[in-house]
């Protein structure tokens, strides 16, 4: 339920209160300006006040939304196969990267392929199908395999992550920040650079790390070692979409370079989370197919694309149907009504 500047059925503070009430759900957005904030706060009896998040607008929405510049990066083949009892054959991973393709995925990520000879193979033939999407692949900041095994697969975009909350790098890594940085993840970048392909430095767990050190780590990934994407994850998914607004309001705003957003869904917030933040600036989602993934998943490719396509000011090559590549998307979901 949104109240633009205060009023909703040409009624404002307390007149507007009654109306709100049998529509707000838990946790709704209600939009006001200052001048009725506090008096829809004061009419609301207390478990109602519970219910919702009174935002302040000091201008009416349509003057304050930007247009969204964002792409896909659908991760299905790497982390939807960390779904319980899902394991994809090479031929299998083949067909969906052509089908993600078809529908008009940007970026695909094929893999890992440092894990096993079979994977390494599988990311491979990915990369060697000639698709218009890019092929990304996940690494370690370990040297040198990962990226070795990066390079042998030919993809075009390296994720290169490291662990950021103070948790995973004592027990996990035992290591300072500044190890983590320095020893392993800015080595790592370089060395990828200076092998011809494109990296995306990411921070595992980030949802739970200092946020100072993240935007320490952001500005060298970017500014000083020239990674195209800074990735932020949120490993546990724990955030909500108030925390994601939050994040990008604080340590999203001073990323130099492109900011890659990885929601996973174990409050059921993932999708909501990477709406939330492409609306705040972020340029590249993560999603897997019908949300599959580790534990409960991560954000629904569907449903991304779906509200990217019902929000006018979104952009990204399948919400256009005179793309070629979006009329498999289009007619899908003009025939579901």
């Amino acid at each position: 339920m949104i109240v633009e500047n205060g009023v909703l059925g040409g009624m404002t503070g307390k007149q507007a209160a009654p109306d709100i009430l049998p529509y707000i759900s838990w946790a709704t957005p209600v939009l006001v300006d200052a001048a009725d904030r506090e008096a829809i706060r004061a009419a609301l009896v207390p478990e109602d006040r519970l219910k919702c998040i009174i935002i302040r607008a000091d201008a009416p929405r349509e003057n304050t939304m930007k247009p969204w510049n964002v792409e896909i990066c659908d991760v299905t083949l790497r982390d939807g196969e960390q779904t319980p009892g899902v394991s994809f054959t090479c031929k299998e991973k083949m067909a969906i990267a052509s089908l993600l393709d078809e529908t008009g995925v940007e970026v695909i990520e094929a893999g890992f392929p440092v894990v096993s000879e079979n994977e390494y193979r599988c990311v491979q033939e990915i990369c060697r199908m000639g698709l218009d999407a890019r092929i990304c692949c996940l690494a370690r900041a370990v040297p040198p395999g990962d990226i070795d095994a990066a390079i042998g697969c030919e993809v075009d975009l390296v994720s290169i992550f490291i662990a950021t909350s103070d948790l995973h790098m004592r027990i996990k890594y035992r290591c300072t920040p500044d190890e983590m940085l320095e020893r392993g993840g800015l080595a790592m970048v370089d060395y990828a650079h200076d092998h011809g392909i494109a990296v995306r430095f990411a921070a595992e767990d980030a949802s739970r790390s200092d946020p100072v050190f993240l935007q320490k780590m952001y500005a060298a990934g970017g500014a000083e070692h020239g990674a195209e994407y800074s990735g932020f994850a949120d490993t546990l998914g724990c955030l909500t979409p108030v925390d994601m607004m939050q994040f990008m309001e604080k340590t999203g705003s001073t990323i130099s370079n492109k900011l890659a957003i990885h929601c996973h869904n174990d409050l059921g917030c993932a999708t909501a989370n990477t709406i939330t933040a492409a609306a705040c600036g972020a340029f590249q989602l993560h999603t897997t197919v019908n949300g599959i993934g580790e534990r409960t998943g991560n954000a629904r490719l569907e449903e991304v694309l779906t509200l990217l396509q019902l929000n006018g000011g979104a952009w990204t090559a399948m919400t256009s149907p005179a793309c070629p590549r979006s009329r498999r998307w289009w007619r899908t979901t003009a025939a579901s009504g």
